[in-house]
């Protein structure tokens, strides 16, 4: 007997990304692998016959929101996805400094060009906004409000994300846009885009800011700025 597993919660905290757990049972003794989900499609894929031409996508990303072209066209066609992140506590680097602090509600929209090149922009959204709230929005051609990213590596004026110096690869599939947040969070804060209007604290420097929430359990939204951006802006988001 074969079995095929695929468990998102037990893949992130052993380090692993878009794979699946096969295991054999060969009476009674038990082998377990490790695969990439395109893996196992090709293997899937041999053991049928077909005369539709299929484009594989693999799963969704976490936090998925909406994609404005037809699935299936992704990413033949310029696409733009839309991702909801849930606040919580985040390890931040500044320099050589590690913070721990809380971050809002977050809006990440991916735009994926005909080559599978992508660029991102970075909102953070009301605490009382939900993955589903935002997926509502976007079914009837709204935008939640947005606000500023507090800190830097992002535009303050259209929320543009600089990933820097990261080689980020091709997107061929909707599930790698997985690796976009974790890079953009696994890189160094400095001081680009910064100015001390993100914030109603008016803090001068990045680090002011960071030592005021380091060690706080929950983001002060209060503290948000929203961005305002013209009716051409909000259209080429979505």
């Amino acid at each position: 007997m074969i079995q095929i597993i695929i468990d998102e919660e037990r893949d992130r905290k052993e380090g692993y990304l878009d794979c699946c757990h096969i295991i054999i049972d060969d009476h009674g003794i038990k082998k377990e692998k490790v695969i990439s989900t395109e893996t196992l499609y090709e293997i899937l894929k041999t053991s049928q016959v077909s005369t539709k031409r299929e484009l594989f996508l693999g799963r969704m990303p976490r936090g998925y929101v909406a994609t404005k072209q037809e699935i299936q066209d992704f990413p033949k066609i310029k696409s733009k996805t839309a991702v909801f992140f849930d606040e919580g506590i985040r390890r931040i680097i500044y320099e050589d400094s590690i913070y721990e602090i809380p971050i809002p509600n977050l809006l990440m929209i991916h735009s994926v060009t005909q080559n599978g090149c992508v660029s991102t922009k970075l909102f953070c959204v009301a605490k009382n906004m939900t993955q589903k709230k935002v997926t509502e929005l976007f079914e009837i051609g709204n935008l939640p409000k947005l606000y500023h990213w507090p800190f830097s590596n992002v535009s303050s004026k259209n929320g543009s994300v600089c990933y820097g110096n990261n080689n980020i690869r091709k997107i061929e599939k909707l599930s790698d846009l997985d690796i976009l947040p974790i890079i953009f969070f696994d890189s160094a804060l400095n001081g680009d885009y910064y100015y001390s209007g993100r914030t109603t604290l008016k803090k001068e420097t990045i680090r002011e800011l960071l030592d005021t929430l380091n060690g706080k359990k929950e983001f002060p939204y209060e503290i948000l700025t929203q961005i305002y951006l013209s009716d051409s802006e909000r259209k080429k988001l979505f």
